[in-house]
């Protein structure tokens, strides 16, 4: 179960969205033995706000393709796969969007079933774990307040950035749709683009720390405790944070399936926008990489910047996604592995005694795939796909730099 530091980050992540139209999403009380927690649900008036943050993120994407049809017609390569590399970004952060506009009350069913699973685990299963005295808990609630405090600094910084200067080629007001004659007009223009540009950073960022947010849920305790749990102890003196029960046949299969259940709905929502969003991630890095390779000495500081930022950190989400994916693959398929040796582990040798039970057990683990980041039926990440996005970012870039010359 999550502390209640993490419902308080939860709780300012909500508002932001709410407020930017990022997420659909308000509070309703959960139980009064948990105070200060809560399940969220979906808001009609909210959806409404974030189609209209999604048209905003769509009209700033067409702008960018405009730029890079009109720079492919002026044979301008440079600036081509400046347009393209924003472009990229606004496809990436509407591919992300689709969840909340297309499966608005499957995803709020999803973080409701995830905390209400996790809490009964706990209560049954760790009874002596503390979520707000836990040293791991303190630790992944301090990087939520890291990314809050990241993702506020990003926001102001980029609507800085647009005041000071609004004629960068990355704003629509760089068309020189702020010439007017008349100064008030173009000062009413100027105010027109300054809350356009707040609301679009705002959607961005708030939308990526509730996706942040979820995403540390998701793995702290599915990749970090719970596939653990139901390891067989092999002689190692390795001790589970749980009760030994766990691991009785009356309950190990049932409390397994229920994980996978949990798990297959949250890929069910989130498995289509993998591979569209390892496509633009690639595409941003490729276009980043050329920029910097061939056009640094034509890129202003500010661009230069802008480029270099979003090319590292798009590579570093990417890459840190799909090596968590390897890592909870392979501990699943460890974990499903260790179930042949059910019946020679002390600790659990009581439960398995018969030959009945050995045949249940082997069975089920026939039965049982290991928990994978997928789309299931189409593609699976596992430990080799962080190697084959690097081996992907390294030959695009190096096709990109050969052919632009």
């Amino acid at each position: 179960m999550e502390s209640i530091r993490f419902f308080k980050v939860l709780r300012t992540s909500l508002h932001l969205t709410n407020y930017f139209g990022s997420a659909p999403y308000t509070r309703e009380p959960w139980d009064a033995k948990y105070p200060g927690t809560f399940l969220i649900k979906t808001s009609p008036p909210l959806i409404k706000k974030c189609y209209a943050g999604c048209i905003m993120i769509f009209c700033h994407g067409i702008f960018f393709a405009a730029r890079a049809a009109s720079s492919i017609m002026r044979k301008e390569f440079g600036r081509f796969c400046f347009s393209m590399l924003f472009c990229s970004i606004c496809g990436n952060l509407l591919s992300t969007m689709l969840i909340y506009l297309v499966t608005p009350k499957q995803f709020s069913q999803m973080m409701n079933a995830q905390y209400v699973y996790f809490r009964d685990y706990h209560r049954r299963w760790m009874p002596l774990y503390n979520p707000e005295t836990s040293r791991v808990n303190k630790i992944l609630d301090l990087m939520s307040y890291t990314t809050v405090f990241f993702v506020g600094l990003g926001h102001i910084l980029c609507f800085l950035h647009f005041l000071y200067l609004p004629k960068t080629s990355i704003y629509i007001s760089s068309l020189n749709i702020l010439q007017f004659k008349d100064y008030f007009v173009q000062k009413l223009a100027y105010l027109g683009f300054a809350g356009f540009y707040f609301h679009f950073f705002g959607t961005i960022y708030s939308l990526i720390l509730f996706h942040c947010l979820v995403v540390k849920t998701y793995v702290s305790f599915i990749f970090h405790k719970i596939v653990s749990d139901f390891r067989c102890i092999l002689g190692n003196g390795k001790k589970h944070g749980t009760i030994t029960k766990l691991r009785h046949p009356d309950n190990l299969f049932i409390e397994f399936r229920s994980l996978q259940v949990i798990h297959r709905v949250t890929i069910s929502i989130y498995g289509p926008i993998l591979l569209p969003t390892e496509t633009f991630c690639g595409g941003i890095v490729i276009l980043g990489v050329y920029m910097l390779v061939r056009h640094s000495q034509d890129l202003n500081t500010t661009t230069l910047s802008i480029v270099t930022t979003w090319s590292i950190s798009m590579f570093l989400m990417y890459t840190g996604i799909l090596r968590v994916a390897g890592i909870m693959f392979r501990k699943s398929k460890k974990t499903i592995d260790s179930w042949k040796h059910f019946g020679e582990a002390n600790e659990v040798r009581k439960f398995w005694r018969s030959e009945w039970d050995r045949k249940i057990i082997g069975r089920f683990r026939k039965s049982c795939r290991p928990l994978a980041i997928e789309f299931p039926g189409y593609y699976r990440f596992n430990h080799l796909s962080v190697l084959k996005f690097m081996q992907g970012i390294v030959r695009g870039s190096m096709r990109v730099i050969l052919a632009l010359k």
